[in-house]
C-alpha cells in the first residue's frame, strides 16, 4: 500500500534512496551531487514529502522557501520510474501544496522544465506566466 507523508530525515536509507532517484531521473543535474542536494533538501526550513510502498521508497518532493517564506517553490517531484503514471507524484504534490497552504503564505511555484508537463501541473492550480531566463555557462 502506498503510504505519503513527510520525509523521514533520519532514515539513511532513505537519503540514499532518494539521492538514487534524482540522479537516476535528472542526471544532468544530480548525477554527481545528489546524495549533497538531498542533504540540502531535507534542511530544518524546507518541506519535503516522501511515497513508500510496503517501506520500499519510491518517490519525494522537496518545497524551497523563498522571498522570507512568503513563496514556496516545490522543487523537485520524482518518483521512481517503474512507478510513474499511476498518481504517486499527484499524491506527493496534493500534500505538499496542502502543508504549505496551512502557513497562509502568497504563492506557490513550480518550474516544469517541459513543456509535456505543463497539464500534470495545471490540474493542481498552477498556470503559465511570462518570465525569462538566461544561460550563462
Amino acid at each position: 500500500m502506498i503510504e505519503i507523508s513527510l520525509f523521514d530525515r533520519n532514515n539513511i536509507q532513505y537519503v540514499n534512496e532518494a539521492a538514487h532517484l534524482l540522479a537516476d531521473n535528472f542526471p544532468h543535474a544530480y548525477k554527481d551531487c545528489a546524495l549533497e542536494e538531498m542533504e540540502e533538501y531535507l534542511a530544518s526550513e524546507k518541506i519535503a514529502m516522501m511515497a513508500t510502498d510496503g517501506g520500499h521508497f519510491i518517490g519525494f518532493v522537496g518545497a524551497v522557501p523563498h522571498y522570507d517564506g512568503n513563496v514556496w517553490e516545490l522543487h523537485p517531484l520524482v518518483v521512481e520510474r517503474a512507478r510513474q503514471c499511476q498518481g504517486i507524484g499527484t499524491k506527493l504534490m496534493e500534500l505538499a501544496i496542502s502543508r504549505i497552504k496551512e502557513m497562509n503564505i502568497s504563492m506557490i511555484s513550480v518550474i516544469y522544465g517541459e513543456e509535456k508537463l505543463r497539464s500534470f501541473y495545471e490540474k493542481f492550480g498552477f498556470f503559465t506566466m511570462l518570465c525569462g531566463q538566461m544561460e550563462v555557462k
